[in-house]
């Protein structure tokens, strides 16, 4: 299978900037699962206020969620080109696989949640 080789060299030159925005990604979906939990826990139903917000963060978490899934998709393909070769490219591709996948589970556990906070509310 082809690769793209600008998406390789992306993934060659990411540095010190990118793990930071993974950080504050990762800090975003954390407390927007905390918040979607706290409110599935409190016995009353959410405001309105709560549910038009949550409409919001639960539709992009779900294209979020949707691109994440197409880039795995990629990812894992050039996997398959440089699986076992040992190069840096097969390292890259690997991590950032695992980053993705790690994303997509945290997307879904958080529309989980999400969902379920409307709900409550009919």
């Amino acid at each position: 299978p082809a690769i793209d080789d600008d998406l390789l060299d992306e993934l060659m030159q990411s540095g010190p900037e990118d793990e930071a925005n993974d950080r504050k990604f990762e800090e975003t979906i954390a407390t927007l699962a905390s918040i979607a939990t706290k409110y599935l826990d409190d016995p009353d139903p959410p405001s309105p206020e709560l549910l038009d917000w949550a409409v919001g963060p639960e539709l992009t978490v779900r294209r979020m969620a949707g691109d994440f899934a197409s880039k795995l998709a990629d990812f894992r393909r050039g996997l398959s080109v440089f699986s076992g070769t040992g190069r840096p490219e097969e390292a890259a591709l690997r991590k950032n696989a695992a980053w993705l996948d790690a994303r997509c589970a945290e997307a879904t556990e958080i529309v989980s949640a999400m969902r379920p906070l409307q709900d409550k509310h009919l």
